[in-house]
């Protein structure tokens, strides 16, 4: 199962834990999506008519993502893609709720970085009864590192990130590729790279297979004061690495433990 960033939501409400432990995935609370649904103004017949509407006009180029929880509430993510900025892409999420037609959020046009139109019959404010039970709204970014126009979120080259920046995204992706490229490489990348949290040599061996075979990619990275870390998927394998003047050191890995 992948794992997202603490706070985000892919279900980026998962976007994981930003700990120097292994990362635990544990019992789903009661408000947490598992399956979810991607609108923009190409794709959205089957949309609520909520989305239809605000995808129309100024919002033409945002996407909505929704979801179920364990209640069948449903949840709405509202996907606002920025344009490429010297070769990455992000996508913000946020968590917006059915409101009154007085209620409005609001959303970056490309006209300037201080301009915002408003999006209305939506708040930013969950349900009364979700605020009783604790729930915060989620917020998250998507990012991906490429040459051309920025694609869709539904690109499987989006990741999830957290306190990432555009240079450490780079770097990372750019240090993964190299280390996939032969095995003398992988072996050079990671000969300083500890066991932690319970991890084995097999499991080490499982991400060398797995990362010259082609058969894993990035499904999140996160930084924090306790460092940085991504998760492989499908294997489940968590890189730790700090971010050096000489660019990126894999230091560590762990597993990702389902509970």
């Amino acid at each position: 199962m992948r794992t997202l960033l603490a706070c985000f939501c892919l279900s980026i409400a998962m976007l994981h834990a930003n700990t120097a432990r292994a990362q635990i995935i544990g019992h789903r609370p009661p408000y947490e999506c598992q399956h979810s649904d991607l609108y923009n103004a190409g794709a959205s017949t089957n949309a609520p008519a909520m989305i239809i509407a605000a995808l129309a006009g100024p919002g033409a180029g945002l996407e909505f993502r929704t979801c179920n929880d364990g209640q069948n509430n449903i949840h709405f993510f509202l996907r606002e893609p920025h344009p490429n900025q010297a070769g990455v892409c992000r996508i913000a999420e946020r968590e917006i709720f059915p409101a009154s037609p007085a209620d409005m959020v609001w959303f970056a046009t490309p006209f300037g970085p201080n301009s915002s139109t408003p999006l209305k019959g939506w708040s930013y404010e969950p349900p009364s009864l979700w605020k009783a039970g604790g729930y915060k709204p989620i917020r998250g970014e998507l990012a991906q590192v490429t040459g051309v126009t920025c694609p869709s979120s539904s690109d499987a080259n989006y990741l999830a990130v957290r306190h990432v920046t555009d240079g450490m995204l780079k770097s990372f992706v750019a240090a993964w590729h190299k280390a996939a490229a032969s095995p003398d490489a992988f072996d050079r990348a990671f000969a300083s790279a500890e066991l932690r949290d319970g991890a084995t040599p097999k499991l080490k061996a499982e991400l060398r297979d797995a990362a010259l075979a082609g058969n894993l990619r990035i499904g999140d990275i996160s930084c924090s004061d306790e460092g940085c870390r991504a998760s492989m998927v499908p294997n489940d394998i968590a890189i730790i690495f700090d971010v050096g003047r000489d660019g990126i050191v894999f230091t560590g890995l762990a597993p990702i433990y389902e509970i």
